[in-house]
């Protein structure tokens, strides 16, 4: 951007979707950096949770996915790429039952439920620096991983989105159409 290439859009995953809205200029750089360190300091905080990388579609995800499970939907990264949040021991045994299915599955190197319920009090936690932060319309179009399609200047502008962000879905696929179909 310095040399005067500018982007034409923006997309990130998760945390690095606030990247992209600090380049799109919706938060200053020093406000998104006290946004990621509250985040993350807010995140420690919240209970232990595991989360698992699994080839399946979100059909096949919706099995283990509920409120009886404790399971959530974190990630959708492509048509047969999705990532399940949950407690340590709930996570553990879907782990065994799809390894047990040949169904290729990984943990993820995290010690957190991200995108998911168990955040819950973490984005309460993150209400209180966002309420010093001053949020612009974007200057670049960038995609949402809250809603899968481009961030409007309302979704940008609320100081809701971003403890939203931190419990629902990062839906990437969607958020790689969107920037395809442009």
């Amino acid at each position: 951007i310095a040399r005067g290439i500018i982007p034409g859009a923006l997309i990130g995953h998760s945390i690095g979707e606030y990247t992209a809205a600090c380049i799109s200029g919706i938060m200053s750089l020093e406000d998104t950096l006290k946004l990621i360190t509250a985040r993350g300091f807010a995140m420690e905080e919240a209970e232990a949770g595991a989360m698992l990388s699994v080839n399946m579609t979100v059909d096949e995800a919706k099995t283990y996915i509920g409120s009886d499970s404790m399971i959530s939907l974190a990630v959708i990264n492509s048509a047969k790429d999705v990532v399940l949040s949950g407690p340590e021991n709930v996570i553990a045994l879907a782990e065994k039952e799809l390894t047990h299915t040949d169904t290729i599955c990984r943990r993820v190197h995290v010690a957190r439920a991200f995108h998911s319920p168990m955040m819950d009090a973490a984005a309460e936690k993150l209400n209180r620096t966002i309420a010093a932060i001053s949020f612009s319309p974007p200057q670049i179009p960038l995609v949402s991983n809250v809603s899968g399609t481009w961030l409007t200047e309302q979704q940008a502008q609320d100081k809701g989105y971003w403890p939203t962000h931190m419990k629902k879905t990062v839906l990437f696929a969607d958020n790689l159409t969107a920037i395809l179909d442009d």
